[in-house]
Order: structure tokens, then C-alpha cells, then sequence
């Protein structure tokens, strides 16, 4: 099996950064990472991913729109936030999440 092809939507470069590094420890592929929604939704229409890490609010846009797509690929994702609370749609409640900031057995465990 090949390396885990992985989507990742941050707007904040040192997060990015960071979290490129960790996923290609674990033995990932990353996409991106972008920190636009438009380009992220182009991203989710036309590439395959086994799965997506999304901050839930990028450059003040929300990720609905773009995790709806891969859902209904059924691609999995993980929602990331530094909020304290989830400003979601009612169709991502259940998705799972990890709260900024995260440690990378943390990321690895949600994985």
C-alpha cells in the first residue's frame, strides 16, 4: 500500500508548516496545504484523498462547502479550530475534531 494522500486547508503558515512535517512523518502525502476555500474546493472535486484535515474557519470563509464535497465522496476529514467553540453546520456536528493547539500523538490518534 502506498503512502495516506491527505488534503489539508490552514490559513496560518506556521500551522501549515508544521503540520506538513508531522503527516510526513507518519508516512502521508500532503495536498496543499491551501488556505483558500476556493482553491480547496477545486481541490475536492477533481483529486482523490483518503482523507482531509480542514480548519473550520479559513480567512474569515468556512470550510462547510468544501467538507460537503468530500462527504460526498466519502472522503473522511478532520475539522481543526483555535476557537473555542464549533461555528458549524449542523451536517458536520458529528465529524470528528481537534482543537488548536494539538500535539502530533494527538493528530496521529485522530488519523
Amino acid at each position: 500500500m502506498g503512502r495516506v494522500k491527505v488534503l489539508v486547508v490552514e490559513d496560518e503558515p506556521l500551522i501549515a508548516f508544521d503540520l506538513e512535517a508531522t503527516l510526513d512523518n507518519l508516512g502521508c502525502d500532503t495536498v496543499g496545504p491551501t488556505a483558500f476555500v476556493t482553491e480547496a474546493q477545486e481541490l475536492a472535486m477533481r483529486e482523490t484523498f483518503d482523507c482531509a484535515i480542514l480548519d473550520v474557519n479559513v480567512r474569515g470563509g468556512s470550510i462547510t462547502s468544501v467538507a460537503k464535497i468530500l462527504l460526498d465522496r466519502g472522503v473522511p476529514i478532520l475539522l481543526t479550530t483555535g476557537y473555542s467553540d464549533w461555528a458549524l453546520a449542523d451536517s458536520l456536528s458529528d465529524a470528528p475534531k481537534l482543537r488548536k493547539p494539538y500535539t502530533s500523538e494527538q493528530l496521529e490518534s485522530a488519523l
